[in-house]
């Protein structure tokens, strides 16, 4: 008997993902490239990526939002240096997001656990 991670998770039904689907349709045809920082990052420690797609403000961000905790940034938050900027810790992630969507082998060498 294994273990099933997230098995119980909730998931989207289908009006909630056409609903996304409106919204990400809506906001990717507004260029932020063409926009000051200040118009679209609230958190005030956004910058000016090199993609629209990577111009996102983590107060906007509806995952993101609910973990600030008493902070304007994600980036305050006490653990974000320990999780987010953790060499290790990616390393980590990156090959469970590999074994979910089921890319074995394609990890870098120095990631294999062989």
């Amino acid at each position: 008997m294994g273990l099933d991670a997230y098995a119980f998770e909730p998931e989207y039904s289908e009006e909630e993902l056409r609903h996304r689907s409106i919204d990400i349709d809506e906001t990717s045809s507004i260029n932020v490239l063409d926009m000051p920082v200040s118009e679209w990052c609230t958190c005030e420690n956004c910058q000016i990526m090199d993609t629209a797609e990577e111009c996102i403000c983590c107060a906007g961000c509806e995952y993101v939002h609910p973990n600030i905790e008493d902070n304007t940034c994600i980036t305050e938050h006490s653990l974000f240096e320990l999780i987010v900027c953790n060499p290790d810790v990616l390393a980590v992630a990156f090959i469970q997001i590999m074994i979910y969507k089921g890319q074995k082998g394609r990890a870098p060498e120095h990631l294999s656990n062989k």
